[in-house]
This record gives structure tokens, sequence and C-alpha cells, in this order.
């Protein structure tokens, strides 16, 4: 009995300090941030989020199927009746009556708001681990981009720990204080969306297709990275 319990100490104590080793071996922020780019576009997903910019809080949901083209599909579920769908590059704007929600700093046609664009940080930017905390129900690694001069505004991140998928996104001052913000109520990684659930609910001739523009680097956008605007397609009769 003397040797089984000490063999189950030993095994117990041997996977204490594998443990220990992993964790000591954890991916560096820099690398998170690489791995979130690609969980953002590669992950099945859908879920519900809020979003606090501009003095108002909007209620949406999205659907996203992963892959080398990329579907996705954002609904408002507060005010105003009104769609997003993405398919690629290809974005299909559905309204009833007033424009949806849109979003700035982008430098992708990506959907969820306030992504940064990891490869676009430089040297203006410092990035660290910042603990962990809990977002929708998911275990969160938190990261800290910093400017690096007074000038620019940053980001505090929150990645799933085992997907990387962003789960919370806020745009903070000098203070950490947020300025902007989403983040996940509802959320179901790895579930994959249907057709239906990727496809826009109104009438087609209700449909304004739009394509995303990078206008390039906006001073006056709070992330300091990019803006995107949002701009009608050309018809036959313009």
């Amino acid at each position: 009995m003397r040797k089984l319990h000490r063999a189950r100490s030993i095994v117990a104590f041997s996977i204490t300090l594998f443990a220990s080793a992993a964790q000591s071996q954890e991916a560096a922020p820099q690398e998170l941030l690489t791995r979130m780019s690609a969980a953002l576009r590669s992950s099945d997903f859908q879920g519900s989020f809020i979003y606090q910019h501009d003095g108002r809080v909007d209620a949406l949901r999205i659907f996203h199927l992963g892959g080398e083209r990329e579907r996705e599909r954002l609904v408002s579920l507060t005010g105003e009746r009104s769609e997003i769908v993405r398919d690629g590059d290809t974005i299909t704007c559905v309204q009833t009556g007033t424009v949806p929600t849109l979003f700035a700093n982008r430098a992708d046609p990506r959907l969820l708001p306030l992504v940064p664009n990891v490869h676009a940080l430089g040297a203006q930017y410092s990035v660290a681990a910042g603990g962990e905390d809990r977002v929708a129900g998911y275990g969160a690694r938190v990261i800290d981009i910093s400017p690096r001069d007074p000038y620019r505004y940053g980001y505090r991140l929150w990645l799933d720990l085992n997907s990387h998928l962003l789960l919370r996104s806020a745009v903070v001052d000098a203070a950490q204080r947020p300025l902007e913000q989403f983040m996940f109520v509802a959320l179901d990684v790895g579930e994959k969306p249907n057709d239906t659930d990727l496809l826009a609910s109104e009438s087609i001739a209700a449909i304004q297709t739009v394509r995303m523009v990078c206008v390039g680097t906006a001073s006056g956008s709070r992330s300091g990275l990019f803006i995107a605007a949002i701009r009608p397609e050309p018809t036959l009769a313009d």
C-alpha cells in the first residue's frame, strides 16, 4: 500500500510539474494576437453581443462560417431592423428605414467590431498579458495593446483560452477607461451556422449591395489604426 501511495504521489507531482512547465512556455501575447486573427477567420461560431459606442448601446447577433471563403451575417436586436450579410468580400446591407450599425476602424470586411489589425501595430504599440477573466461563460486571457505615445488610444482584448477567439474588445484611453467596447453575452464556439442563418431575411427588393472601402489611417478614429467606409455599389442607372 505504501508503495502504491508513493507511486500515486510521484505521478501527481509529475503532472503538476508538467502543468507548470506548460504554463511557463505559454505563448507570448503577440503570438496570441496572431492566433486570434486566425481564429476569427477559421472558426465557426454564433452568438449575441452588446456594442457600446457614441453614447448608445446596441444589441446584435452574429453568425460566422469560417474557412477559405468566410460567410457571416450580423442582425440588429434593438432599434430598427437591419442586417449585414458578408460572403467573402461581398457585403450586403438590408435595412428597414434606417442605416444599420456600421463599424469604423476596419482594415478588413469582417463584421465583428473593434478588431485591431494586428499586422499594423508596428513599433508604435506595446503588447502585454493582462491576466485572466471570464466572458460569456468562457475563460479568457486578457491582452493589452498600449500606444507608446499620448496621441493614440489602446485596446484591451479578451481571448478565449482554448480557441483564441475574440470574446470582448475595448478601445481604452491612457487610464485604461473604455471609450467604446463590444462583449459577447452568449456564444457557441464551433457551432456551424446553417444556410438560413447566413442569408438575409428581407425580400430581395429591399437589399442594397455595398462594398467595404479602406480609406487609410484616420486621425479621428479612436483606434488610430484604420477606418473604413461603406459605399453603395453603382447601379446601371448611375
